[in-house]
This record gives C-alpha cells, structure tokens and sequence, in this order.
C-alpha cells in the first residue's frame, strides 16, 4: 500500500522544502511535517519569473489611445499612428501591473 504523501516523504529526504495546507489555498512552511493523512502537503513550489515586456502607445490622432505589445518596438519599429514606447512588468507571483515606464 502506497503512502499519502510518499512524493512528498522522498522530495523532503533529499532536501525539498516542505509546506502544509492551512486552509484551502492557504500554504506555510512546514519544517517538520507529521505526514497525517488528514492534511495536505507539497513541496514548495519554484517562485514564478515576473514578465516583462515592451509594448508601442498608438493613437488614432484624436484623444483615443491604445497599448499593442510586440517584440519589436523602440529603434526598430516606427508608424505614424505610435505616440511612443513603454516597457512594463507583470508581477510572477501575482500576476499584477508591477511597473511600467517610457522607453522612447
């Protein structure tokens, strides 16, 4: 018979940090897991990269604007519609607006 937890046992002899459902969603660092079924554990995932990208401001003239992201932008694209170039960040974690900023 195969444990609840057996992936999480091994991961944790060889060095993995270990963490415990408190509440649906809701995880902590566990550094001495008691491995009762009752309770769900994971090894502690990898921290996702923030994203960031350029992105070109266009406008159609009048006071109506928009963002298009592309890969290429500042010094290598240019239209009369672009009003600029902005570069801005999403948060890995959570998947927020971190930081934007005018490029050109």
């Amino acid at each position: 018979m195969k444990r609840k937890h057996a992936a999480e046992i091994i991961a944790w002899a060889n060095g993995a940090e270990i963490q415990r459902e408190l509440s649906v969603g809701r995880w902590v660092y566990d550094p001495y897991p008691n491995w009762l079924d009752d309770y769900n554990f994971r090894v502690k995932p990898e921290p996702r990269m923030d994203v960031v990208r350029d992105a070109s401001v266009f406008t159609n003239g009048d006071i109506e604007a928009g963002v298009f992201s592309h890969p290429m932008v500042a010094g290598g694209f240019s239209h009369p519609m672009v009003a600029g170039f902005i570069r801005y960040t999403i948060d890995g974690e959570t998947r927020k607006l971190k930081s934007a900023e005018v490029i050109e």
